[in-house]
């Protein structure tokens, strides 16, 4: 038997209605996401990198998929998002070459998640610049 539904049969309204009332926040919180004018599998892997949802070493680890939870590429770090995205030598590479050419991001002092919702919610002097952003991290 079906609790979410009235009749006790399942169907997938139900369902839905179900997982929103769960977590009501996240469909009003993230939906700006797809306003930003970028191709549909940008706006998935960017929509996947704020609920961390990006399969990395420490996710890998932690399901007992991966050998390690350190960065494949510099082993004396862990790979998570923040890492990958943002404290990785190669992702602070190109980070610092943007702020050399005068492409200034947003920095990343209050915490990772702060630093990915600054630079896309559009709060940059340059209009365009979630769109450039979301591709940086996509090739990143």
């Amino acid at each position: 038997m079906w609790i979410a539904s009235k009749t006790g049969i399942f169907n997938i309204k139900s369902a839905i209605r179900l997982m929103q009332a769960s977590e009501p926040m996240v469909a009003v919180k993230w939906d700006w996401i797809w306003r930003i004018r970028l191709s549909y599998r940008i706006q998935v892997f960017i929509w996947l990198t704020l609920h961390r949802r990006i399969f990395t070493n420490v996710e890998g680890f932690r399901r007992k998929l991966s050998f390690t939870s350190q960065c494949g590429i510099y082993f004396g770090d862990v790979e998570d998002l923040d890492h990958l995205l943002q404290q990785c030598p190669n992702a602070k590479e190109v980070w610092q070459t943007l702020n050399r050419v005068g492409v200034c991001c947003n920095a990343g002092d209050k915490g990772f998640q702060d630093w990915l919702q600054q630079n896309l919610a559009g709060t940059h002097d340059d209009p365009d610049w979630p769109t450039k952003f979301a591709i940086t991290l996509w090739y990143i």
